[in-house]
């Protein structure tokens, strides 16, 4: 692969997964299958998202010094990314209680732990890398992040989940931020916009329809974003330029097993493109491509598709 590298500030988690026949409703209590330990976290996911889509990555962000954290650093340095910038400190690493039921529908709740700790990127970003993040670390963490990637003319990537609003001075320094349906209904919300967010259950036309004028209502009341991209799971993703362009992209039709990091999917591949040079059509394509393969997989790290499954699923570089 050509072009930068994917310089990944984020969290990295062990998930523990249990796998249910149906979510719980509030007070109810079901059964669920054994209690499966896999490598997870936004930062870890979408680093070895990239790592299999080609790119070179480094990853920076905070794992206990624990048994869970010597455990996520052999994996990620198994996928060949640097893990030089992660830290380890003295509280427990990351984690998240994951419940996935039979359809792939999921629960989440996380516990940060290391991931709250707060310090400055370790490795330092250079024209032509792409430097993605997420909102699993601290505010001042992200920031610290962007600032040094415009001042580097790196592209800056922001994957805003899980959901909050980001803080002052962030906004006008991301290039190309990553949202889902519940997350651009959030900002639109916090940005009094008067728009309508999708619904993917009103249909894939009319969720991607409905996505486009919300994210062109957003960039047009709070310019900042040079692309606002909108995931849709089963719908696809649309990407609206602030100049106005869109992109839509249509996902193939697949049997869903397990949506836990199919965001973090399409997000790493995206950026994994970008760095390589991809106009952000083709790049986005590819990531849909690659999370409609992740999805058919348990688990979220361990899910991600590498170039050759993509590249036989139709995601060929053009």
């Amino acid at each position: 692969m050509s072009g930068g590298r994917v310089l990944v500030v984020g969290s990295l988690n062990v998930d523990l997964v249990a796998r249910v026949e149906r979510l719980p409703v509030a007070g109810e209590t079901v059964a669920g299958a054994d209690l499966e330990r896999t490598p997870g976290g936004k930062g870890l996911n979408q680093a070895v998202a990239a790592a299999r889509a080609g790119a070179v990555v480094a990853l920076c962000g905070h794992v206990g010094d624990d048994d869970n954290g010597r455990w996520l650093l052999g994996l990620a340095a198994a996928e060949g990314i640097d893990v030089d910038a992660v830290a380890s400190v003295p509280v427990a690493t990351g984690t998240a209680l994951i419940t996935v039921a039979a359809d792939g529908a999921n629960t989440i709740v996380v516990s940060p732990g290391a991931n709250r700790a707060d310090a400055p990127v370790g490795v330092a970003p250079g024209r032509g890398d792409v430097v993605l993040a997420q909102a699993e670390i601290p505010q001042s963490a992200v920031t610290g992040a962007l600032a040094a990637a415009r001042e580097a003319g790196a592209t800056t990537v922001v994957n805003l989940a899980p959901f909050r609003v980001p803080a002052p001075g962030q906004w006008e320094l991301i290039d190309v931020l990553v949202v889902n349906e519940t997350e651009l209904a959030g900002l639109l919300a916090a940005e009094g916009v008067d728009a309508a967010a999708p619904d993917t259950a009103d249909g894939a036309d009319r969720a991607r329809a409905a996505a486009e004028l919300a994210a062109r209502a957003l960039l047009a009341a709070r310019p900042g974003p040079g692309t606002l991209v909108v995931t849709l799971g089963a719908a696809g993703a649309v990407a609206i330029e602030a100049a106005g362009e869109a992109r839509v992209v249509v996902a193939p039709e697949v049997e869903a097993l397990d949506t836990v990091g199919a965001g973090d999917c399409l997000t790493g591949w995206l950026a994994a493109g970008l760095a390589e040079g991809l106009s952000l059509a083709v790049a986005l394509e590819r990531a849909v491509v690659a999370a409609s393969i992740a999805v058919l997989r348990r688990g979220a790290a361990v899910a991600m598709p590498t170039a050759a499954e993509v590249r036989a699923a139709g995601g060929a570089d053009r």
